[in-house]
């Protein structure tokens, strides 16, 4: 099965993302600007009025005298606007400062700041506007480079500009701010986005915002505020809910066919880990609680969407069902990690999304059959079990348990109570990294960002002739291991290595060994859980277990997996050879996979906290509203793994 990643070597002048490798592959080392580099040359200011473009997002109207408003500001030193000419292909790149770009694939690739702004949980967030700013114009010409392809092997990682956009005299974006939010159980968050360099393509001009004030609108809600519909409606179903109210900080979710293994797990999570525990089955859910509303996204509530019918056995009511009593807070007012324990037929997903992207690249020369290209557009996710008001701000931290029966998960229970046992780290600290092509990438992650300071790294790529499956595998049987990270193409039942294949039956043969690390990977599919819903007659994304799944169930191989539920989507990261960045970012699902080394690195101590920073961190620093590849990214990004499960840290 094809990764959507499409691994090459990297020049000096561009490094290659692969998701799990660095985005900016240069050593940091690297001699200052060439004749190629250099800081951008200014114009004279240009008072924000003077152009064309978008000043606010959402609604600043002071109709009312309760509107509240805060702050922003913007300010950046002429000297961080640095430019890289003729990078890749002809085109030239503005760094500024430690910003990372964000935009379509073949849309200019252009910087992106964030403000984050954490507000009452109950706030009415109303609109962002820019009220105050100068621009300047940057005197060189330049031909921006766009973002590389993805989601299309004919193209993927192609740089193809956007021909629409790229014969436009208008400025783009055209806009200068957008505004996201979404709340956890105590707080709101804003993500208010300003874009500060705006291009017009067919001329080759760029224009640099280099001070804003930004204004935030917000309302206040108070308790009187809320209706008293609301608060019938939702006293009635808690009433309906009955003994489902509980005081623990987990809940095990599972069918009663799997209650028996459900409740030695949540002995575990309250004796041994300290963790207070439940169960609840999916039955009482079912009796207890009516669906929740659709999801604001495409997918599977609309039954017109090509290969819908493809999709058997899904109980959509039961997943709104389990969404709904996922939001009734007063319910467990301490809830933090939801264990699902179950495949996908005996605890649904919490949706179907559809990605569109793939409608456009039906037609030949596209290699792969169109039963497979069905199953790619529609993404099994549990990520609004994670958050059940349907923002992208995750409320719990969530993980599957993938079994089919109640004999595979007698086993996989057994092995996480086994592997905590056995959990330390002088052991958990020994790393495998491997799949990726450059050698030094390890090392350029360890030094510059610190991803796995204080770690015993070992590195396996096909540049240093190590990457086959003989020396990635002893990380997975024999040799103690915390964490084994690779990059490689992937299918349902395996992964592909340079020259060698490791599949799922290898997995569930191995010899028992209980000190296996935490998998991590971008390939396609390896963290599908939906084998029994999605019809795919298509070899390489069918299969009786997913990778994902035989890791878990393996008397070996790993204790959880953290990968793609559908193809994995990586891109391109710009050149950066000058500087290094204080976030490590990458693109789309290889930021996600980055996030957790980084919420590691910080003492997260379970794997929930992994999940839930990793999620998190990704929300609050891409643009969810204007890139579907961000949405997909954060859709099919799993956990495969009990997410109460705690983890070794740094003495």
């Amino acid at each position: 099965m094809r990764s959507l990643l499409n691994i090459r070597r990297l020049s000096l002048a561009f490094a290659v993302s692969l998701c799990v490798t660095v985005g900016a592959a240069l050593s940091a080392s690297a001699p200052g600007p060439s004749p190629k580099e250099g800081v951008a040359e200014l114009g004279p200011p240009i008072n924000l009025s003077g152009l064309a473009v978008e000043k606010q997002a959402g609604s600043t109207t002071l109709a009312a005298g309760d509107v509240n408003t805060q702050s922003l500001t913007f300010q950046i030193d002429e000297q961080d606007c640095f430019i890289y000419y003729r990078t890749v292909e002809g085109y030239d790149y503005i760094a500024l400062g430690k910003l990372w770009p964000e935009a379509n694939p073949g849309q200019p690739w252009l910087p992106m700041k964030t403000f984050r702004v954490e507000l009452d949980r109950e706030t009415e967030i109303l609109g962002l506007e820019v009220v105050e700013g100068t621009f300047h114009e940057i005197k060189t010409e330049l031909n921006l480079l766009p973002a590389a392809q993805v989601g299309d092997l004919r193209n993927a990682q192609k740089v193809i500009a956007d021909e629409k956009i790229y014969s436009s005299d208008a400025l783009f974006p055209g806009r200068l701010v957008g505004i996201e939010h979404g709340a956890d159980n105590q707080r709101q968050y804003v993500f208010a986005r300003l874009f500060p360099v705006q291009y017009a393509p067919a001329k080759k001009k760029a224009m640099l915002l280099t001070q804003a004030t930004l204004k935030l609108y917000y309302r206040l809600k108070s308790p009187a505020g809320v209706s008293e519909q609301a608060t019938t409606s939702k006293r009635t179903q808690r009433d309906q809910a009955g003994g489902l109210a509980t005081e623990a900080q987990c809940v095990v979710l599972c069918p009663a066919t799997l209650r028996q293994q459900a409740e030695r797990l949540s002995r575990f999570h309250t004796t041994q880990e300290g963790i207070t525990s439940t169960v609840v089955t999916t039955e009482a859910i079912g009796q207890a609680y009516t669906p929740a509303e659709d999801p604001p996204f495409e997918g599977y509530q609309n039954a017109q969407l090509g290969g819908w019918d493809r999709i058997r056995h899904y109980d959509y009511a039961l997943a709104k069902k389990i969404v709904a009593y996922l939001r009734d807070q007063p319910a467990h007012p301490r809830l933090v990690y939801v264990t699902i324990v179950g495949d996908g037929l005996l605890v649904p997903p919490s949706f179907y999304y559809y990605w569109r992207r793939y409608d456009a690249v039906n037609g030949p020369p596209y290699r792969f059959p169109p039963d497979h290209r069905i199953h790619d557009k529609w993404v099994p996710t549990d990520l609004f079990y994670a958050s059940p008001d349907y923002d992208w701000v995750p409320n719990y931290r969530i993980g599957r348990l993938s079994v089919n029966d109640a004999n595979e998960a007698a086993q996989v229970v057994d092995k996480v109570i086994r592997w905590h046992e056995n959990a330390d780290w002088s052991w958990f600290r020994n790393v495998q990294l491997g799949g990726t092509e450059r050698s030094r990438a390890a090392t350029i992650i360890q030094e510059s960002w610190g991803l796995f300071e204080g770690m015993n790294l070992k590195t396996c790529c096909p540049d240093d002739d190590r990457s086959d499956r003989v020396f990635l595998e002893p990380a997975l049987t024999i040799r103690d291991t915390g964490i084994f990270w690779c990059t490689c193409h992937g299918s349902i039942s395996g992964l592909s290595f340079t020259g060698s294949r490791l599949g799922t039956d290898e997995l569930l043969h191995y010899a028992p060994h209980i000190k296996v690390p935490i998998f991590i990977s971008i390939s396609c599919y390896g963290g599908a859980f939906d084998l029994d819903l999605m019809e795919c007659s298509y070899s390489l994304c069918s299969g009786t277990h997913s990778f994902g799944e035989a890791v878990l169930k393996s008397p070996a191989a790993g204790i959880a997996y953290f990968g793609c539920s559908r193809g994995g989507l990586g891109s391109r990261s710009p050149p950066r050879p000058r500087q290094r960045l204080a976030r490590g970012k990458q693109c789309y699902v290889g930021a996600l996979l980055y996030g957790i080394m980084q919420s590691r690195r910080q003492g997260a101590d379970t794997l929930g906290q992994l999940y839930a920073d990793s999620l998190f961190e990704f929300v609050s620093n891409v643009d969810m509203a204007g890139n579907p590849c961000n949405v997909f990214s954060a859709f099919e990004f799993v956990l495969l793994g009990d997410p109460a499960l705690k983890i070794p840290v740094r003495p």
